[in-house]
C-alpha cells in the first residue's frame, strides 16, 4: 500500500497530464466551434452528430441537438438517381464555382474536412448524406483556415449561399424530378420534351418589364403564388396567379404593358408543346 502510494504521488504531474488528456481527447470527439455563431469553445456535444453549440444557443434535448432530436429528414429519400444532377446543378452557379479551388488546412481526424471537388467525385446513397457534407464544407467556411483566403464576411456568404443553393436545388427536383432530369440531360431543349407523369399547364406569364412570355408551370407551393419556367432560356419565376394567363393563340394584352419583344418567336415553340392539350 505504501508503495502504491509513494508511486501516485512521485507521479502527480503524470496523471494530471492523462487526465487533461483524456478531457482533449473526449472533448475533440466533437467539432470545437458553435454550429449557430461559428465561434470557439463550444460546450454542448451532440450525442449522435458531431456538431456542438454554446449553451446560450442549444436547446438540447435528450444531448441531441435540434436536428438529431427531429429524427426528421426535410431532403427527398427518393430519385438517389438524380443526386450526380443535383450536384452538377449546384457547383455550376457562377458563384459556387470558384469555392471549388478552397483546400482546408490542419485538417485532423475528428472532423472531416472535404471540398467541392471530393463532394462532386463521391458516390452518394441519399441526399441527406449530400446535404450533410455540404453543411460541414459551409461550417469550415465560416470557422477555419483554408486558402485562397477570404475576409470573414466573405466566406459567412459564401457559406450561407452554397446552402442555399442546395436547398434550391432539391426544391427544384421536388417540382417534377422528370423535368430536373431532362434538364441535366438535355439541357438546350429540356423544356420542350413533355413529361410522361406530370401534365404541365402552358401559360402566358405576364411579367412587368417584360411583358407576356410563355412558360410551363411546374407547380403552386403557396396560396396565389405559381412556380414557372419560361421558354427560350429556361430561368424560373415564382409569380402571383392573377399573372398567369391560360395559353392562347392571342396573346393577352394590357395597355400598360408592352408585349414581350420574343414572345412571338417563342409562341411557335409553345404551341409544338402542346402540354395542356387544350391548344
Amino acid at each position: 500500500m505504501f508503495i502504491l502510494v509513494n508511486f501516485i504521488n512521485n507521479n502527480t504531474a503524470y496523471f494530471k497530464q492523462k487526465q487533461t488528456n483524456d478531457l482533449s481527447i473526449m472533448m475533440n470527439s466533437h467539432d470545437t466551434f458553435c454550429w449557430k455563431c461559428a465561434k470557439k469553445n463550444s460546450t454542448q456535444n451532440c450525442a449522435i452528430c458531431k456538431k456542438s453549440f454554446h449553451k446560450k444557443y442549444s436547446n438540447f434535448a435528450n444531448d441531441l441537438c435540434d436536428e438529431c432530436s427531429r429524427n426528421e429528414n426535410p431532403y427527398s429519400q427518393e430519385h438517389p438517381e438524380l443526386i450526380p444532377s443535383v450536384i452538377h446543378f449546384l457547383l455550376s452557379h457562377e458563384e459556387i464555382a470558384p469555392l471549388k479551388n478552397i483546400v482546408f488546412k490542419n485538417s485532423n481526424d475528428t472532423v472531416k474536412y472535404i471540398g467541392l471537388n471530393e463532394i462532386e467525385k463521391k458516390n452518394y446513397d441519399s441526399f441527406l448524406q449530400l446535404k450533410n457534407d455540404v453543411e460541414w464544407f459551409a461550417h469550415h467556411l465560416k470557422t477555419k483556415h483554408f486558402t485562397p483566403k477570404m475576409n470573414k464576411g466573405e466566406s459567412a456568404r459564401a457559406a450561407d449561399m452554397i446552402v442555399g443553393y442546395l436547398n434550391q436545388e432539391i426544391s427544384n427536383l421536388l417540382m417534377c424530378p422528370e423535368c430536373y432530369e431532362n434538364c441535366y440531360r438535355n439541357p438546350d431543349d429540356s423544356i420542350t420534351i413533355p413529361c410522361t407523369k406530370y401534365r404541365h399547364l402552358v401559360i402566358w406569364a405576364d411579367i412587368k418589364e417584360y411583358g407576356c412570355w410563355p412558360a410551363k408551370v411546374m407547380s403552386i407551393n403557396k396560396p396565389n403564388m405559381v412556380d414557372v419556367r419560361f421558354f427560350g432560356d429556361g430561368t424560373r419565376a415564382c409569380l402571383p396567379s392573377r399573372n398567369c394567363h391560360l395559353f392562347s393563340k392571342e396573346i393577352p394584352s394590357n395597355k400598360n404593358r408592352p408585349i414581350g419583344k420574343d414572345s412571338i418567336a417563342l409562341f411557335s415553340l409553345a404551341l409544338k408543346v402542346n402540354l395542356c392539350g387544350s391548344v
